[in-house]
């Protein structure tokens, strides 16, 4: 069957069970009990936070041509990482994620759609840079961005600290909260703190403080 599917899986017979079946029959992976990232496989379903930590940890690496589907609403724990680089889509498919305790990903790359996040940063919801090729559309943040520092300074936003790429389509409902007395020259935005890339029809209803 691994072979058959294109999968890379040298040690398959001391791996766990990772082939399920999910509720309308269909055979799927579950991505947690995965040792590496099976190659030939594009499309990849996250359905609880054990798989969510799994594609936001070091040890997995997105690349471009890749979809990952968020297939239902999940409250993180203090584990799930905040990837170097996102490089992939990825498909909320109008759930939420909640519980965060950081930015979603680092760099943004690839795409992130359909989603809303809820939970609390230093710096932003999102993504901390929003590449050239990086999008963000028709989704929500609700994650609560409060940078405090008496030593240090950001650029902060609802999305991300810095856009360079697109993003379309996005509401921002979360408090931004700025307090830093050493540089102020730092800027502070409901969707983005900079942008030299596009932002269109996206709307902000949180309090600037």
């Amino acid at each position: 069957l691994f072979e058959s599917l294109g999968w890379k899986a040298p040690n398959y017979a001391h791996m766990p069970v990772i082939m399920k079946i999910d509720e309308n029959g269909k055979l799927y992976a579950k991505l947690s009990a995965l040792s590496e990232k099976p190659s030939g496989i594009t499309e990849f379903s996250i359905r609880d936070v054990d798989d969510l930590n799994k594609v936001m940890s070091s040890s997995w690496t997105t690349a471009s041509g890749e979809t990952y589907t968020l297939c239902d609403n999940l409250t993180v724990n203090s584990s799930t990482g905040c990837p170097l680089n996102f490089a992939a889509v990825f498909d909320g498919a109008n759930y939420t994620v909640s519980g965060l305790k950081n930015t979603f990903v680092q760099n943004l790359s690839g795409t992130i759609k359909n989603l809303t996040l809820e939970g609390t940063s230093s710096t932003a919801g999102f993504a901390t840079s929003v590449e050239d090729t990086g999008k963000i559309e028709n989704c929500t943040n609700k994650v609560v961005v409060t940078f405090s520092s008496s030593t240090a300074a950001a650029n902060i936003g609802g999305f991300t600290q810095s856009n360079h790429g697109t993003i379309t389509g996005c509401t921002n409902s979360a408090k931004i909260t700025y307090n830093s007395s050493k540089d102020a020259s730092y800027r502070v935005g409901g969707i983005a703190g900079t942008s030299t890339g596009t932002i269109s029809n996206c709307i902000n209803t949180g309090a600037i403080i």
